[in-house]
């Protein structure tokens, strides 16, 4: 058998028994050039990741694969040929299509490397770990103004009016009102439902990109992909993406002038960076967090627009510690401007409270999700029918006792947060504030948990964190 080196689309031909295939740049479906051959109709996949292999029959039709990470790749073995594939294009899913030539058959075996977001980069997690960031980046600003254009912005509730800034958006954007991305968006949105899924698709990836000096769109490799399993489980999920429309969202950027605009209004940036720094301090939440709970974070992110109203969600981009000296834990979360508590008649400390919560909510996941895992059994058991504790189950609405149970768990904890750190009125104003929210929210036994909750774990009463806790946490599930 003759094998091949691939770099660049160029073929070599050295005489090597253990053939390597790596690129910069090629599609994400390939074929390999040669044929490994399979007298016995098997071949073996071996994981350099986990140091695994696996045999399999090609008369059993399969796919196997791994994340895109550096360092890793996977090795076809049969009795006479190895091929050593390592992952290229690494925030993209890529298909290797490897002719096998067997005793009963020639087959095509494909070999899968997923789409991953890639470590983080040494200097980057440097100037993060342990920081607290506040942004409106540019091109999370551009996907937001194409939203708010759109039908999604209606549909979703993320259409705030009233202020200098949507002002200024609706006077320079509303000639693109019926550019060819606008209207593909109100296309999709009138057949999904309430739009959530295509709205967070499209947001949250927006993230990964940035513009270069000659104002193309560029990846940013270690923010992308995002998760596609949003929480609102509103709406069918619907594959359309940020990436999957980057010619027309280059073509809105430079014909309706975006940024220039951007620039134009660096300062109002700057200053909604600076009031939503001074009414959430994250630092303080951080550290309350992981004083009760076993994770840790190394950064947490805070993104916002002015032009998003109600919808949060957080996206995790980490590597965790079997990477080695990639490891790095990253929360960023995706929410408000600080415009609406701004404008309320409420003192400065309450409106910390009040803003303090969109991000604690989040915050918290990142601790409570894991600790549920451990209990999931017992959770399904205490809860019993979901429907009592969740209006909504059985529609795609939090869906699992597990997720019910973590909602519930997650806003009580603000609530013992902002009980322990507010004075007592504000404390009050605020809780009464988190329980009619959930109530609209439709967890209908929140008020009843959250008392209990409250009463039961309160600072005077707690002798050790809340996490060697979770099985009297959990045990509230029975409370009338």
């Amino acid at each position: 058998m003759t094998s091949f080196h691939l770099v660049l689309g160029t073929l070599l031909l050295p005489i090597l028994p253990c053939t390597c295939v790596r690129a910069q740049t090629v599609p994400s479906e390939m074929v390999y050039p040669d044929t490994l051959r399979a007298p016995d109709d098997s071949l073996v996949i071996y994981f350099s990741a986990t140091q695994e292999e696996v045999r399999l029959n090609l008369n059993e039709p399969s796919s196997w694969g791994t994340d895109a990470q550096p360092g890793r790749r996977l090795e076809v073995r049969t009795r006479y040929d190895t091929l050593s594939v390592a992952p290229v294009n690494t925030f993209h899913n890529q298909n290797l299509e490897i002719p096998v030539v067997g005793r009963t058959d020639t087959f095509l075996y494909r070999l899968r490397f997923n789409g991953t977001p890639q470590p983080h980069p040494e200097a980057y997690r440097t100037a993060h770990r342990g920081a607290t960031t506040f942004a409106v980046p540019e091109v999370f600003e551009l996907a937001n103004v194409i939203l708010y254009l759109s039908a999604l912005s209606d549909s979703t509730g993320n259409h705030p009016r009233g202020t200098a800034y949507t002002d200024a958006v609706t006077a320079h954007f509303a000639p693109f009102r019926r550019h060819a991305l606008v209207r593909l968006l109100d296309k999709h949105a009138a057949s999904d439902a309430a739009g959530f899924s295509l709205y967070y698709g499209f947001r949250e990836n927006s993230y990964g990109f940035v513009f270069d000096e000659w104002d193309r769109l560029t990846a940013v490799p270690y923010h992308l992909p995002v998760s596609a399993d949003f929480s609102s489980g509103l709406a069918p999920y619907t594959l359309m993406t940020f990436v999957d429309l980057l010619y027309l969202v280059q073509d809105f950027a430079q014909q309706s002038g975006f940024r220039q605009f951007y620039r134009d209004h660096a300062g109002d940036y700057a200053e909604q960076i600076e009031q939503q720094r001074n009414l959430m301090p994250v630092g303080q939440m951080w550290d309350w967090m992981e004083r009760e709970f076993p994770a840790r974070m190394d950064h947490y992110g805070i993104v916002f627009s002015p032009l998003i109203h109600g919808s949060h969600s957080t996206q995790r981009f980490e590597k965790d510690e079997t990477d080695g000296p990639y490891s790095f834990h990253e929360s960023i979360m995706f929410v408000n401007g600080p415009a609406d508590v701004l404008t309320s008649a409420y003192d400065t400390t309450t409106r910390e409270a009040l803003q303090s919560g969109i991000v604690f909510t989040e915050i918290d996941h990142n601790y409570v999700n894991p600790m549920t895992a451990k209990y999931r059994d017992v959770v399904t058991a205490n809860m019993q029918s979901l429907a009592d504790w969740n209006s909504r189950a059985g529609s795609g609405y939090y869906d699992s006792p597990e997720a019910t149970f973590n909602e519930y768990l997650t806003h009580a904890l603000f609530c013992l947060y902002v009980q322990e750190t507010y004075p007592e009125e504000v404390a009050d104003l605020v809780i009464d504030k988190r329980v009619a929210l959930m109530l609209r929210r439709d967890f209908p036994r929140f008020p009843a948990f959250n008392q209990a909750f409250l009463t039961q774990f309160a600072k005077d009463k707690r002798t050790r964190p809340l996490s060697e806790s979770y099985p009297e946490i959990v045990a509230l599930l029975g409370t009338d």
